[in-house]
């Protein structure tokens, strides 16, 4: 298997991990119903705030935690939050 190929299949595990953590959590814990095409939880804190502060500081945090734990969740949390802005950013 070349390097290239290695590659690829890491991205994607780690893109399907995000995801993975991301559309039961959002459904869970009521942020919407509709996985991670839409996200009324973060589109109403981003009109209040009238930016994406929120999921800036949170970014931060998981930095600093995974900084002092080294738990990996925290970098898919991190995509999840970058992903979010990306997606819903102003």
């Amino acid at each position: 298997m070349t390097e290239k190929i290695k590659e690829t299949k890491a991205f994607n595990k780690f893109v399907a991990e995000i995801k993975d953590m991301l559309e039961p959590s959002a459904t869970e814990k009521g942020y919407n119903s509709l996985g991670t095409e839409k996200n009324e939880l973060y589109q109403f804190v981003q009109g209040l705030s009238h930016s994406d502060s929120h999921a800036i500081g949170e970014i931060i945090y998981k930095c600093v935690r995974y900084t002092n734990k080294g738990d990996k969740r925290d970098l898919l949390k991190i995509a999840a939050w970058a992903y979010l802005i990306w997606r819903f950013g102003h």
